[in-house]
């Protein structure tokens, strides 16, 4: 996959998880913090996937998960440009 199709998934995985959010009344608007929290809750769920299935597939549909809870959190608190780029 390049990376045009790999942004095109992680797209409309945002578009689930607003929609999903606005379903479940839940807040526009976290915390960085809760980022983090929300994040490590689905990558501890992609390690038990890795260790418990044959194959990666469920790990990467939780991976999905957490990139795009990171461009959430980037979309609400911006995101500071590497330095030196």
């Amino acid at each position: 996959m390049d990376s045009k199709d790999i942004y095109k998934v992680l797209d409309g995985e945002r578009r689930y998880q607003d929609t999903k959010g606005e379903l479940l009344g839940w807040s526009a608007t976290h915390s960085v913090g809760d980022f983090i929290v929300f994040m490590q809750g689905y990558l501890n769920d992609a390690i038990k996937k890795g260790s418990h299935e044959a194959g990666w597939q469920g790990s990467l549909e939780e991976l999905r998960k957490v990139v795009a809870l990171g461009v959430a959190c980037f979309e609400q608190h911006g995101v500071p440009e590497r330095k030196g780029s």
